[in-house]
């Protein structure tokens, strides 16, 4: 590389984003219009259907998202077993 702009040129070429998909079914009250689950993951208006990943979250957590996902995987399952 000769100059600063081909190896800005290759840089972007050869570089992706590495990132978690976060906040894609908002979690949130009933009276939340960008909420998609209630507060324990169950989709509104779908019957039967729960998400219980890190899709749920409001915001991006300012961390890994590898142990926010699990509590919260692990919060909803307590509470479906709970309700059986």
């Amino acid at each position: 590389m000769t100059s600063s702009i081909s190896f800005s040129s290759k840089l972007r070429k050869a570089t992706i984003g590495v990132w978690h998909a976060t906040c894609t079914c908002r979690m949130g009250a009933e009276n939340d219009p960008m909420a998609v689950t209630d507060p324990q993951g169950r989709v509104r208006g779908v019957a039967g259907l729960r998400v219980v990943d890190a899709s749920l979250f409001p915001v991006v957590p300012c961390a890994n998202t590898n142990f926010p996902t699990l509590m919260t995987a692990e919060k909803i399952a307590d509470a479906m077993l709970a309700i059986n």
